[in-house]
């Protein structure tokens, strides 16, 4: 008897029960791993979401309709008032904050200056961010943030390239939130050709309906 015939000869034969159990084990963890291999990302989306959704909550006090009124300071201190709205809610299912804001102004072009800015929590970078788009002014303006818990603040900063057309500008906000019908925010600016940070504008937002005490 050749070699080949001899080993095929007095190798075990596996009976149809055993291939069975063998396919069904096969087929078992092939079902397994593929478990594994959807619901590894569904787990990190859902991590990512839950961190997403409470750094927005945060900022829930933010929403509803303000009565606002604009004080501009340009170099020398004159002070510019205008009176404006703020309408800000939770969009997307509450994934962005979107602002809307608008005033009025005399002898500008257009003559209500208006806009949106969305924000949302970045939880890889443990941050807010924040895009504003303007009626305006084609530029558009990124900024970063954090909200200061103990002193009620949402702060924000950003680096906006050739603000002016030549100098580059260096601008921080800090929005306080005085109770549940008050918030004052504060928009400090510095160009690359000046050597101390200014306050240009201070808004102070009133919930439309309440008494500025209240």
């Amino acid at each position: 008897m050749e070699l080949a015939t001899l080993s095929r000869a007095i190798r075990p034969r596996k009976s149809r029960r055993g291939k069975l159990r063998m396919k069904h084990a096969f087929l078992v963890a092939a079902a397994a791993f593929a478990t594994v291999g959807l619901t590894g990302p569904a787990c990190a989306d859902e991590r990512h979401y839950l961190q997403m959704r409470g750094g927005m909550s945060k900022l829930a006090p933010l929403t509803g309709t303000w009565d606002a009124i604009w004080r501009f300071y340009d170099k020398n201190g004159a002070l510019t008032l205008a009176r404006g709205v703020y309408t800000i809610s939770f969009v997307l299912d509450g994934a962005y904050l979107e602002w809307k804001g608008e005033h009025e102004r005399k002898g500008y072009v257009p003559k209500t200056y208006a806009f949106i800015i969305f924000t949302t929590f970045n939880s890889d970078a443990n941050r807010y961010e924040q895009i504003y788009f303007y009626n305006d002014w084609p530029q558009r303006v990124f900024e970063t943030g954090a909200f200061d818990d103990r002193r009620q603040e949402f702060r924000t900063s950003a680096f906006i390239p050739r603000e002016d057309g030549i100098h580059d500008e260096h601008v921080r906000t800090v929005l306080s939130l005085k109770g549940p019908s008050q918030m004052v925010y504060t928009h400090y600016s510095r160009y690359s050709n000046e050597s101390r940070e200014r306050t240009n504008l201070v808004i102070t937002l009133t919930r439309r309906g309440a008494s500025p005490q209240s």
